[in-house]
């Protein structure tokens, strides 16, 4: 703190500027698209085995479900 004619004068320390982007937030974006697109993908490629899965272990079509639903549940509240 200073004092100017009898007034104290807070100084406040200077922020430094915000970095600047240099190109690679587009990569990352790319790479959040490409992970969320094979995410989805493999979880609809198991509905595809959903009636092989039921005849196979003799269980109802919700109970054959319950291991994907299971997964959507852990994969949404996990965060990856």
């Amino acid at each position: 703190m200073a004092t100017e004619n009898g007034v104290l004068i807070r100084k406040h320390p200077q922020r430094p500027p915000p970095p600047q982007d240099e190109g690679w937030s587009w990569m990352i974006v790319l790479g959040v698209f490409i992970y969320a697109f094979f995410m989805v993908g493999i979880a609809k490629s198991c509905s595809l085995f959903l009636l092989e899965f039921a005849g196979v272990f003799r269980v109802s079509i919700a109970f054959a479900t319950m291991p994907l639903n299971l997964s959507g549940i852990i994969y949404a509240f996990g965060g990856r």
